[in-house]
C-alpha cells in the first residue's frame, strides 16, 4: 500500500483483474462472505478450495442470521458459473455443490414469507440482494420446491421479478437514501452484478448494467486517487479513518485504477473480477480527472414528497421504501409500521420496540421526547457538495437534519491522500462500533455548508448530551508538514494544503488510542472551518498559512464570517444563510446531478455520461448501458 495506490500510470483493465484475482486466491478467509475469495480460486482454476470456508458460510445462512442474503449472493455465483463451466464445476467436492443447492432451496427470502429470524430485510442494499438472490435461485431451479414456501422455482420469479423493477426505478430516479455508502454500495454492486450476469430477462440484465454504470461513476466522481472521501449516508468508523479499510477501494483499484487491493473476499471485487462487465474506459478517465470540478448532486425525498413519487403511507409494499429511508417511527407513518411488524413478524431494532411499549402514544401518532431517539436512522433528501482538484477532494451534505440525533450518517471530510484525511463530528458513543460511534455519525448532527474549497460545520449540542464536545479526526502522521498558529492547524500533503479552524480552542489529544489524531474542542457549540488550497493556487506552504492565519475570523453563537483568502468573505450560522462573497449559496434543491461530465434533473432516469472525447449512455427508461 505505498503511495503509488493513486499513480494514473495503471495497468490495463485486464491485467488488474489478473492481479486481483491472484491477490484474492491467495487467501483463505473465514466468517459468513470469507468464502468470496475461494471464488476467485475457482476462477483462476485452482483445484485446493478451502471448503471448510464454504461451510462456514452454509452454517450462517441456515441460522438465518444476519447478512445471511451476502452470502447467498456468494453462493449463487457458485452455482451459477459451475452451471456455465463443467471444469470449474468438477473442482467443487460434490456433497459441498449439494449442500449449498440444499441451503438455497431452504432459504428465506422476503419478509412475507413463513418464520421469523434476525434479518434485516428492509434497507436499499439489502433490498436489492433479497430480491436479486430470490430471482436467480428461482431462475436456476424453475421446478424445484423451496422448502420454505412450498413453492416453485417459477413463484419465486414472479415474486422478485416486480420488487426488482421498482427498486431499479426508484434508485435511478431518485438515488439513493445510502448516499455514497462506501460499506453498502459494495453490497449493492454484488447483487447487480449477479443480475448482470446471471438472469434470463435480457432487460433485467441491461437495468442492471445501467446501475453499475452508474454506481462506477458515483465512485469515480467522489473518489481522490482511489480514496472514496466523499459524505456517506452510512458508514463505520474503520471505513473514515483514511483509505485503507473502504470495502470499496479494491473494486476502485480493479474498475478505476486507482485505490488499493485491501480485501480479498471483497463482495463487489470477486464480483467484479469473475463478471462478464466491463467498465467502461470513461470511467477511469472522470478519476484520474485532475481539474478542478465541483459536482453538486442530489438522493432522496422527504416525506412530504412520498405521493409525487407514487408512494402510500398506507400500504405495505411502500413500507419498505420507507422503512429503507429509516423512517421507521414518524408519526405519519407509525401506524403503517406497527403493521408490517404484525404482517411481517420482524426482528426489530431494540429500540423501536422499547420505545412503542414504553410510550404507546406514539402508535396515535403523538411526539414524545422519544421520538428524537428514533429520528437518528432517517436519511431524508439530501443535497451533496463535492468539489476536487489534482491535490485533494471536499465534500459535504449540505445543511442536512441539523440539530437531529445522528445515526451513520457522515457529513463532511476533507480527503489528501490515502491517510490524511480530516473531519469533524460529535461523539455517539466511546466506542467505534456502536452507531453512531465515536467518530462515524453524530450523536446529534450538526449543520454544515460547503463552497468549493471551504467547509464550516456547526455543532450545537443539548445540555443532557453525554458528550457535550464535538472533534477533529487530524491524523498528524499522515502529513508531510503540520503547524499549529492561534485556533489554526495546519497540514501539508504533498502539493495539498488543508487549514483547519476551531471557535474553541482545541485540545490535541497526546494518550490513548487517538494520540495524535483527535482534536477535541471541549464545548456543546462549537464552529469548525476547513479551507483547502494547493502549490499551484496558494504559493507555498508558508504562504499559504501565513494568508490564512492572517485572515479575520470570528464566531458568536455560532454566527461565522471570516475572510478567506481564496473566496472573500464567508458568513455562517445556524439559522443564517451561507454567503460568499456577498451572495447567498443555495443549500437546497439540487438536481440529480450537476458535474461537468453530466447535467440530470431530479427524477429523471436516465443519465450521459462526456469526458475525454468518451460518452457513456446510462438509460434505465430501456434498460441499456452503452459505452
Amino acid at each position: 500500500m505505498s503511495d503509488e495506490y493513486w499513480s494514473s500510470a495503471h495497468a490495463p483493465y485486464e491485467q488488474r483483474r489478473g492481479l486481483f484475482l491472484e491477490y484474492s486466491a491467495a487467501e483463505r478467509l473465514g466468517g459468513h462472505t470469507g468464502f468470496f475469495s475461494q471464488i476467485s480460486r475457482l476462477a483462476l482454476g485452482r483445484n485446493a478450495l478451502d471448503e471448510s470456508a464454504v461451510r462456514e458460510a452454509l452454517a450462517h445462512v441456515e441460522r438465518r442470521l444476519d447478512c445471511s442474503d451476502f452470502s447467498i449472493a456468494g453462493l449463487l455465483r457458485i452455482l451459477h458459473l459451475a452451471r456455465r463451466d463443467a471444469a470449474l464445476a468438477a473442482r467443487i467436492p460434490p456433497a459441498l455443490l449439494g449442500a449449498i443447492e440444499r441451503t438455497v432451496l431452504g432459504f428465506r427470502y422476503w419478509w412475507d414469507e413463513p418464520g421469523e429470524d434476525p434479518m434485516c430485510y428492509w434497507t436499499e442494499n439489502h433490498q436489492i440482494l433479497f430480491h436479486s438472490d430470490e430471482l436467480l435461485a428461482g431462475e436456476l431451479y424453475p421446478r424445484a420446491t423451496f422448502r420454505n414456501t412450498g413453492t416453485d422455482g417459477r413463484a419465486r420469479i414472479a415474486h422478485a421479478r416486480p420488487r426488482l423493477e421498482r427498486w431499479f426505478a426508484l434508485r435511478a430516479a431518485l438515488g439513493f437514501s445510502e448516499w455514497l455508502s462506501n460499506c453498502y454500495f459494495d453490497e449493492d454492486l454484488v447483487a447487480l452484478l449477479n443480475l448482470h450476469d446471471f438472469a434470463a430477462d435480457p432487460a433485467m440484465r441491461a437495468r442492471a448494467r445501467a446501475m453499475i454504470d452508474l454506481l462506477l461513476f458515483e465512485l469515480a466522481l467522489h473518489s481522490h486517487r482511489g480514496v472514496f472521501g466523499c459524505s456517506h449516508g452510512r458508514t463505520y468508523a474503520a471505513m473514515i479513518l483514511g483509505g485503507r479499510l473502504e470495502p470499496t477501494a479494491s473494486t476502485a483499484k480493479l474498475a478505476l485504477g486507482m485505490g488499493v487491493f485491501n480485501d480479498p473476499a471483497s463482495l463487489s471485487a470477486v464480483a467484479l473480477a469473475t463478471s462478464s462487465y466491463r467498465p467502461p474506459a470513461i470511467l477511469e478517465a472522470i478519476a484520474a480527472d485532475g481539474r478542478a470540478l465541483l459536482a453538486r448532486e442530489r438522493h432522496g425525498i422527504e416525506l412530504e414528497e412520498a405521493s409525487a413519487h407514487g408512494l402510500c403511507l398506507d400500504e405495505l409494499e411502500d413500507g419498505v421504501v420507507f422503512w429503507g429511508m429509516g423512517l421507521f417511527i414518524d408519526p405519519r407513518l407509525l401506524p403503517l409500521s406497527m403493521r408490517m411488524v404484525q404482517a411481517y413478524r420482524i426482528h426489530q431494532y431494540a429500540e423501536f420496540r422499547q420505545l412503542v411499549a414504553a410510550r404507546p402514544e406514539l402508535a396515535e401518532g403523538g411526539r414524545g421526547a422519544g421520538m428524537r431517539l428514533v429520528d437518528r436512522w432517517a436519511m431524508t433528501a439530501v443535497h451533496l457538495q463535492t468539489f476536487r482538484t489534482g491535490d485533494f477532494l471536499l465534500s459535504t451534505a449540505q445543511d442536512f437534519r441539523a440539530g437531529l440525533p445522528g445515526y451513520q450518517q457522515h457529513v463532511w471530510q476533507a480527503t489528501l491522500g490515502l491517510d490524511a484525511v480530516v473531519f469533524s463530528n460529535h461523539p455517539g458513543s466511546s466506542d467505534e462500533t456502536s452507531r453512531p460511534s465515536y467518530w462515524a455519525g453524530n450523536g446529534v448532527l450538526p449543520r454544515a455548508a460547503q463552497h468549493r474549497n471551504l467547509a464550516v460545520c456547526l455543532h450545537r449540542i443539548p445540555a443532557v448530551d453525554r458528550f457535550r464536545f464535538s472533534h477533529a479526526y487530524f491524523p498528524r502522521s499522515a502529513f508531510d508538514e503540520s503547524a499549529s498558529v492561534g485556533q489554526w492547524t495546519f497540514g501539508r500533503r504533498g502539493d495539498a494544503y488543508l487549514a483547519l479552524w476551531s471557535s474553541t480552542p482545541v485540545v490535541a489529544v497526546e494518550s490513548g488510542p487517538y494520540a495524535g489524531v483527535e482534536l477535541r474542542a471541549d464545548s456543546p457549540e462549537n464552529a469548525w472551518l476547513c479551507e483547502l488550497g494547493g502549490a499551484a493556487t496558494s504559493g507555498g506552504f508558508e504562504s499559504f498559512v501565513r494568508a490564512v492565519s492572517s485572515s479575520p475570523v470570528a464566531a458568536e453563537d455560532l454566527r461565522l464570517s471570516y475572510r478567506s483568502p481564496s473566496l472573500g468573505w464567508v458568513e455562517f450560522g445556524w439559522e443564517e444563510p451561507l454567503r460568499v462573497a456577498g451572495s447567498t449559496v443555495s443549500l437546497r434543491d439540487y438536481p440529480r446531478f450537476d458535474n461537468p461530465f453530466t447535467q440530470v434533473p431530479f427524477g429523471a432516469l436516465d443519465a450521459v455520461l462526456e469526458a475525454d472525447e468518451r460518452r457513456l449512455e446510462i438509460r434505465f427508461d430501456r434498460g441499456v448501458g452503452q459505452g
